[in-house]
């Protein structure tokens, strides 16, 4: 698990981009505009058991969420964990009382903006959800298929994309990022081409419960007619050819997509995971 974007426009945005416990601010812009960064999004309860306050029934994935983080400077995120003084002296208690009483003093400040720091959250949620709906983390095991001699695709992974294109259809939209919003609108209506297209010769693989789709050989017929042969022939190619081409394109505008929202939301977002890729299959699989 790690924390989600959603969780980290929270930690950051409500403790105004300062320590919670010395109120250094984390966060400053160089000469050549680009962020200094030296904020560090600190466990409260330990993220292992054998950690600092790590004795807790809370799960993985509740030890890297908002309400288990808090924003601290290096130098107090040392001393928090330094053991055995730093547990003992600021307890799970204190640190939740210390996260709280901050981010009620920089939520008071003037400089607070509470519609702007809604938005901001806001889209760092459709962010997370879109890329875990898109299941970007196994695009190129589940997209390259379409790519094999046999043009595959499993039933999951079409049915997953099925409600993802239904989920983006009943976005309400926080305010601004219009370029963002546009460009997963646009992604929406390709990913429908290419499910609508899929779907016009798409049949089971091999005839069995394997849970895999292909696209059917039409062009097999049972009696010989040459020039109907050439014709279907050739409606195939063109067939799989197009399928091909959206998913290539649906890979594209994904890319499109991670790399407005690193520009405009934050610039961590999959910048570890790298570009969404495709592969070439040479063979039946």
């Amino acid at each position: 698990m790690s924390v989600t974007l959603r969780d980290h426009k929270m930690l950051w945005g409500r403790a105004g981009g300062r320590c919670a416990i010395c109120k250094t601010l984390l966060a400053n812009l160089s000469q050549i505009g680009l962020a200094s960064v030296i904020g560090e999004q600190a466990h409260i309860v330990a993220r292992k058991e054998d950690g600092p306050r790590g004795k807790s029934p809370l799960s993985v994935k509740q030890r890297d969420s908002y309400s288990n983080l808090i924003l601290l400077c290096p130098t107090h995120h040392a001393t928090i964990d330094d053991i055995p003084n730093g547990p003992q002296e600021y307890t799970v208690e204190r640190l939740q009382q210390i996260k709280a009483e901050h981010e009620a003093w920089a939520m008071a400040q003037d400089s607070f903006n509470a519609e702007l720091q809604l938005a901001d959250e806001q889209w760092a949620a459709l962010a997370d959800a879109l890329n875990e709906r898109m299941s970007w983390d196994t695009w190129t095991e589940d997209i390259s298929l379409l790519f094999s001699h046999d043009q595959l695709l499993s039933e999951a992974v079409y049915e997953r994309l099925t409600e993802t294109r239904r989920w983006i259809l009943g976005r309400i939209w926080p305010p601004g990022h219009t370029y963002l919003r546009t460009t997963i609108q646009t992604m929406e209506r390709l990913l429908g081409d290419l499910l609508d297209k899929f779907d016009e010769h798409a049949t089971s693989y091999r005839n069995d419960d394997s849970g895999i789709l292909r696209t059917d050989t039409f062009y097999k017929i049972r009696y010989w007619d040459e020039k109907k042969y050439h014709a279907l022939a050739a409606e195939y190619e063109y067939h799989t050819a197009l399928v091909e081409d959206l998913a290539f394109e649906l890979t594209r505008y994904g890319n499109l997509i991670t790399d407005i929202i690193r520009k405009e939301i934050d610039p961590a977002f999959r910048f570890e995971q790298g570009a969404l890729l495709i592969r070439k299959y040479s063979e039946i699989l």
